[in-house]
């Protein structure tokens, strides 16, 4: 089993937050899917909600600095990885709020230098895109 490193689930949980913040509202689609990312990438609860209680109170700006920073001292592999969680996140209900795809696509082509197929061909775990 392979333990993934502070940082990674740190950019994230961050790269969640500001994904789900983009455009005001979490549907319970991208609710389900969060839970399985969480599951597969070995994110604990405890670790998720002290991420996130930790980023809540700061500017939307600062938190995207260090994810940024975050996901650039990740590899290549988990910043693809991460990008392919917020886009199947961000498609869980079908529809990609124009808010969500900016802020995605400003982070893998202007940030990361990343391609839009690296992450689209970015195999998940099964059954993660669609929710139950």
């Amino acid at each position: 089993m392979v333990t993934q490193s502070e940082r990674f689930i740190e950019a994230i949980v961050s790269l969640y937050y500001l994904v789900s913040s983009a455009d005001g509202k979490i549907s319970d689609f991208e609710k389900k899917i969060c839970e399985r990312m969480m599951k597969s990438e070995q994110i604990d609860i405890s670790a998720f909600d002290h991420i996130m209680a930790s980023i809540r109170h700061l500017p939307l700006d600062e938190v995207y600095r260090m994810c940024i920073n975050l996901l650039k001292s990740c590899t290549r592999e988990e910043q693809t990885r991460a990008l392919a969680w917020m886009r199947s996140i961000a498609n869980s209900d079908g529809f990609m709020a124009k808010e969500e795809w900016s802020l995605i696509f400003k982070i893998y082509k202007k940030e990361l230098q990343l391609s839009l197929k690296e992450i689209i061909e970015f195999k998940l775990p099964q059954s993660t895109n669609l929710p139950d």
